[in-house]
């Protein structure tokens, strides 16, 4: 495997360290040191390439995103509420055909790579369609098929997630979504975490998302609580409680022989949970104190994907960013799908960030793009050596405060020690 030297005036490593005149070593697929070009004595045999006047910095990872639904951009607007959304994503999904999603998804897979992101965690409702895509320069995708089952006899079958288990396509990852807890049935949702939980797979959902959901959990009513009793839910688990403590209760089903899963009672009376499959929250807009002090409990096996734009979309109540960074919970980003955004472009959610919350410092909004999703999919061992890589201009006296005010497309993308994008 040659080796391939990386030369930029500025160098932000894996670790978030601001390297002046500094270079990445990248071997076949893994990063094998960074550090200050003074140091480096560059073999002959080594490919060599230079990044003039750039930032090189890590790629940036999205931590919750549908790239099923790229080509509905613009088609399913928020009037009436979160819940007339969902209703309106269901018919267009009912509509498409495998070759509309396969569209979609290529679309989509080729805005990451544009815009820098060079890892995705995606949730897919057509997994079977993954071995026809062209993944030449796809990024890094963690395809969790998602599980729908409403009042339907859950279909559970063991075979085809156990064929997950087995790598099949080069920097592809597979493992499972119960999509929601108001659209998949307790036992689907037990069933799914603990066969995560088990194999050791991360599993992401979507919790706490909406005021419709808060509403329908803890008061039993509103629109959403009205569309899915519609659709046949049962809704006897509704009333008194919060989408999040409604998870923390399933999930205490999700025990079985065999599994590397335990509870544990605080004296506070929240559960914990010991395991060793991460899951990722998505969204976490509505939330009690007691919900903040649940996530303290658990926050070495739940990590947040906030979308900062598809939040401000549907106009969800404020982010509890402040408490949740003292809780300790790892906090990521997300573009979610062009339903509900305008772009798949990471940087634009660091930005919006930036003016949502202008506290928070240039770094921590970086991490929350890059290290702390690859943290969320379970990969913070294997983060350091990634041969991720991306670079853009170096135009401000902070390289923090460069990155996070980027707003073009960068110039060069390394994915898995593989070129697949060079304009310099």
């Amino acid at each position: 495997e040659q080796l391939a030297i990386l030369l930029a005036p500025v160098v932000v490593n894996r670790k978030m360290e601001v390297i002046p005149d500094g270079f990445v070593a990248v071997r076949g697929e893994r990063t094998i040191g960074t550090g200050s070009r003074e140091r480096l004595s560059i073999p002959k045999s080594a490919r060599v390439i230079r990044l003039k006047d750039s930032i090189l910095m890590p790629g940036l990872v999205n931590a919750h995103c549908h790239l099923d639904f790229t080509l509905m951009k613009g088609k399913v607007p928020a009037a009436g509420g979160f819940a007339s959304w969902i209703g309106r994503i269901v018919e267009k999904k009912r509509s498409w055909s495998d070759a509309d999603y396969k569209t979609s998804i290529q679309l989509g897979m080729r805005q990451c790579i544009e815009s820098g992101t060079t890892a995705v965690a995606n949730i897919t409702c057509v997994p079977h369609l993954v071995s026809s895509l062209d993944l030449e320069a796809a990024p890094r995708i963690w395809w969790f098929a998602e599980q729908l089952d409403l009042s339907r006899m859950c279909n559970l079958d063991q075979g085809e997630w156990n064929a997950y288990l087995t790598p099949r396509f080069p920097r592809q990852s597979f493992s499972l979504s119960p999509h929601a807890l108001y659209s998949v049935s307790p036992a689907l949702l037990e069933k799914t975490i603990g066969f995560c939980n088990h194999h050791g797979l991360p599993w992401t959902a979507h919790v706490a998302e909406s005021r419709d959901e808060w509403e329908m959990f803890h008061d039993a009513s509103g629109p959403l609580f009205d569309l899915v009793k519609k659709l046949g839910r049962d809704m006897a688990d509704c009333g008194g409680t919060t989408p999040l403590r409604r998870l923390l209760d399933i999930s205490r089903g999700s025990r079985s022989p065999g599994l590397l899963t335990h509870w544990k009672t605080p004296a506070a009376g929240h559960l914990e949970m010991d395991s060793r499959a991460p899951a990722i929250l998505a969204h976490m807009n509505c939330l009690s104190d007691e919900d903040v002090h649940a996530l303290e409990s658990n926050r070495g096996h739940f990590s947040i994907a906030h979308c900062p734009r598809s939040h401000a979309f549907f106009r969800h109540p404020p982010f509890r960013l402040n408490d949740l960074h003292a809780a300790g919970v790892n906090l990521a980003l997300g573009t979610d799908s062009l339903a509900s955004n305008r772009d798949l472009n990471m940087f634009s959610e660091m930005r919006k960030m930036r003016r949502t919350f202008p506290r928070v410092p240039a770094r921590a909004i970086v991490e929350m793009a890059t290290v702390n999703g690859a943290i969320a999919l379970g990969e913070g061992e294997n983060w350091p050596q990634w041969a991720d890589w991306i670079a853009i201009p170096n135009s401000r006296p902070s390289p923090f405060e460069s990155i996070i005010q980027f707003a073009d497309s960068p110039k060069f993308v390394m994915v898995a020690g593989r070129v697949v994008k060079k304009m310099i």
